[in-house]
């Protein structure tokens, strides 16, 4: 269990079970075909997703009900009813969302009371829409538009749910938590299949620092905190559920770019504790942050893509060091002027560790080089009128070089070889087949994959020990060893504390999870609310 963990790789495969997996992906339009308050049966409603030209066709049922379900989200609709010894009606403009069926009631007029075609907007039916029977907030493309997100992350969506906190303290990684649960409870979704942190070693459920999605790819963004619906489970705080968007008849493009650096970031400030000067002195860093979504037909009316991309960069910083070469934080140490932590401190430790164990100790650890990389991408085919098929693929990797000890209350100062680099790896895929049988029955086949690696490594690699050097210029004992497994191990009152070599708890290669799995689901046709 020790090689495994701590120098090895974990590998866990899982299946899960097709009732832990569920999430919803689709929408659906039901309703009522009444004439002067009558249900009418036999009658034709075909609805249309006007931007794919999707098309769909049911018949009302003897009591005038229809449903049609594994709809593309979204829209615009278009849904025509025709009925013998009835005028044609259509009804325009209907947007729907992910597992929350559209109400429509149609009521038709008889032929010879007006023209052929009578054509209404669904805003303007009285009772269509949209009902939820729990607390849900639906965020839509414009929507997420309209965010202001400086970091672009998905957890800024998150927080707009009234149930949502954003944790913004130091070290929290901007954790979002639902109903006062622990941000670690939350599962989050992309097109119905989980994709949180398998091993609970991120701030919260994700399985990045970041979103593990470009923003510019969801289509509609979802979030619950009591959902009714028995097949949505494995999770005490939030369900989170992204769908990504799906290409139409049109090509539809969006690209960004960002840039910020040490030039870009004022240096004076008023005069004060820390800076008697007024002026701040600010390594060199800089931070780019790009990205582009494209979307269009490969067959128009058949075979749509959609793909998505997004870069981070980001040299930030790190602020702890010595006295230069810091970005706002020195170390204490009593032995040098000052009493703050030197270069030259620094360099002699360093070059005796070389000169003595042949060891390169590394320098001061003072940029993050944090990096950030996602790709998304959907295709979507209309097999038939009675039959849509989807394909989503997933990648996120993302970086970070963090120092593992620096403090300035117990001053102590992690080299580089003492820092290690916390990284994480997705690949998931998603396969969907949605089908229609008969007016009353359907069936939605998914399968899925997902391949996710935790990883920790040592800055400069491993095959040393840690080494705890004090920056006291003569040893503070008088019979060194003589002490034996007694002896001190911590510096003298004010004198800083240098760590070099990698920290055995930080010597893992990888933390691996593969999991897969699929479910066939027949839920029929959802009995509409009578009229």
């Amino acid at each position: 269990m020790r090689n495994s963990l701590f120098l090895g790789a974990a590998i866990v495969a899982l299946a899960i079970p097709a009732a832990a997996a569920a999430q919803e992906t689709t929408s659906s339009i039901r309703g009522n075909v009444t004439a002067n308050g009558a249900p009418v049966a036999g009658a034709t409603v075909t609805i249309v997703n006007v931007p794919s030209g999707t098309t769909t066709s049911t018949v009302s049922g003897a009591d005038g009900s229809f449903s049609s379900t594994g709809l593309r989200v979204g829209g615009p609709f278009t849904v025509t009813v025709t009925a013998p010894g009835y005028q044609e009606t259509r009804v325009t403009d209907i947007f729907t969302v992910t597992s929350l069926p559209y109400e429509l009631p149609v009521e038709l007029a008889a032929d010879g009371q007006g023209g052929g075609e009578i054509v209404v907007t669904a805003s303007s039916i009285a009772g269509a829409g949209t009902k939820s029977l729990g607390p849900v907030t639906v965020l839509t493309a414009a929507d997420i538009a309209k965010v202001a997100s400086v970091n672009r992350d998905i957890r800024d969506l998150m927080r707009r749910d009234p149930f949502a906190r954003l944790d913004y303290a130091s070290g929290s990684g901007r954790a979002v938590s639902f109903a006062g649960q622990n941000a670690r409870f939350n599962r989050f979704s992309v097109d119905g299949v989980p994709i949180t942190d398998n091993f609970g070693l991120n701030p919260d459920g994700l399985p990045t620092r970041r979103s593990p999605v470009p923003l510019d790819a969801i289509g509609q963004f979802q979030t619950k905190v009591a959902p009714y619906d028995v097949r949505e489970g494995n999770f005490q705080g939030g369900a989170i559920n992204a769908i990504l968007k799906s290409g139409t008849n049109q090509f539809h493009g969006t690209g960004f770019y960002s840039y910020s650096s040490n030039k870009l970031t004022g240096n004076e400030t008023k005069a004060g504790p820390g800076v008697p000067t007024g002026r701040v002195t600010l390594p060199p860093f800089k931070i780019q942050n790009f990205g582009a979504e494209l979307s269009g037909p490969i067959i128009k009316d058949k075979l749509f893509f959609m793909v998505a991309g997004e870069r981070i960069r980001a040299g930030t910083p790190i602020v702890e060091g010595t006295v230069e070469n810091n970005a706002g934080t020195v170390i204490p140490n009593v032995g040098d002027a000052g009493g703050l932590l030197t270069d030259a401190t620094v360099n002699q430790i360093t070059s005796i560790a070389k000169s003595r164990y042949n060891y390169n100790a590394g320098g001061i650890l003072n940029n993050s080089q944090d990096s950030d990389d996602r790709l998304t991408a959907r295709l979507d085919a209309n097999l038939s009128d009675t039959q849509r098929a989807s394909l989503t693929y997933l990648y996120t990797k993302d970086s970070i070089r963090l120092n593992q000890n620096a403090s300035v209350t117990a001053p102590s100062l992690g080299l580089e070889s003492n820092g290690y680099i916390s990284s994480n790896r997705l690949h998931t895929g998603v396969f969907q087949l949605n089908s229609d049988w008969s007016d009353e029955f359907s069936t939605e086949v998914r399968a899925f994959y997902k391949d996710y690696k935790r990883g920790q490594d040592p800055v400069l690699g491993r095959g040393f020990a840690q080494f705890q050097v004090c920056a006291a210029p003569t040893s503070d004992r008088s019979n060194p060893g003589s002490a034996g497994a007694n002896a001190s191990t911590t510096c003298a009152p004010g004198y800083a504390s240098v760590y070099l070599g990698p920290d055995v708890s930080r010597q893992s290669n990888a933390l691996t999870s593969r999991t897969y799995g699929g479910l066939i689901q027949g839920p029929g046709s959802p009995e509409p609310r009578k009229p």
